[in-house]
């Protein structure tokens, strides 16, 4: 329930929840929007859970809610109310994830992880660092050092690009594969891999490379 009631008189009755008109704002809200039990470990979250998630994080930003979801029972389109009526302070994939919570089809809502994730990257944009290793040399990958490139061989070549919230394949050249996936520019490259540069057919030519990627703690505010 997401009523308007003022709050009980007394210490511990309700969190208050401080957000700035800073440029800090839209972290605060990532991290309201992250904090809570629906990531908790090992918790199954049904898909009434991430609706319930939708309109707690339309409240988080602060905006009026539409009518169509003061209806009964509420609505939702998504093509003409816009989570947050286009919260300019929300990065677009986490706008675009909390509007599919509010989906009238259930299986059109995402899961937790991917919303956990989401918010994840962004609170620690420019904060996460990688390790590739090839031939027994070391390339490090993060914000001072967003792109690397590691050549096979038989002039097979990848290279791997930190844009401040995941790292992906640039450039292409030969044969290249992650985890024996055909390397694509543009693949998001999973936390712990195996990138390998030439052919099936010609083994001894072949470099493998591992790559894994470090997270940091999320420091409450």
């Amino acid at each position: 329930y997401m009523g308007d009631s003022s709050p009980e008189k007394g210490p511990g009755n309700r969190r208050q929840l401080q957000v700035d008109t800073t440029q800090n704002r839209q972290k605060n809200i990532l991290y309201q929007m992250l904090h809570g039990r629906s990531f908790t470990v090992n918790r199954t979250v049904v898909s009434v859970d991430m609706y319930a998630l939708g309109i707690l994080g339309w409240k988080l930003v602060g905006q009026k809610f539409p009518r169509s979801l003061m209806r009964k029972p509420p609505s939702f389109d998504s093509l003409r109310d816009k989570f947050g009526n286009g919260d300019s302070k929300l990065p677009s994939d986490v706008v675009d994830l909390f509007t599919q919570c509010l989906s009238v089809r259930a299986s059109l809502r995402p899961n937790a992880e991917q919303v956990r994730d989401a918010l994840a990257r962004h609170i620690l944009q420019h904060q996460h660092r990688a390790v590739a290793v090839a031939s027994g040399k070391e390339y490090r990958v993060d914000a001072s050092r967003p792109q690397i490139r590691v050549t096979g061989g038989s002039g097979d070549r990848v290279e791997i690009r930190y844009d401040g919230l995941s790292f992906r394949v640039g450039i292409v050249e030969g044969t290249v594969y992650v985890n024996n996936m055909v390397a694509t520019p543009g693949l998001t490259l999973p936390g712990c891999c195996v990138i390998s540069l030439g052919v099936l057919e010609r083994p001894q030519e072949r470099i493998y490379v591992t790559f894994d990627v470090s997270h940091p703690e999320i420091d409450t505010p």
